[in-house]
């Protein structure tokens, strides 16, 4: 569940999470959370089928 009231957003408004691809961390406001963004960087991006 994603709750961006709690996580936060990209600043687009866009979701630009895409297997396989590097996320700016400045693209990303988060609230509650912190290193969501290096998390996918580190550990998601080559796992995502």
């Amino acid at each position: 569940v994603w709750n961006k009231a709690f996580v936060g957003d990209f600043k687009t408004g866009k979701n630009i999470f895409k297997p396989g691809q590097a996320v700016d961390e400045a693209a990303f406001e988060e609230k509650y959370t912190h290193g969501l963004v290096k998390w996918w960087n580190l550990e998601l991006k080559d796992r995502t089928p």
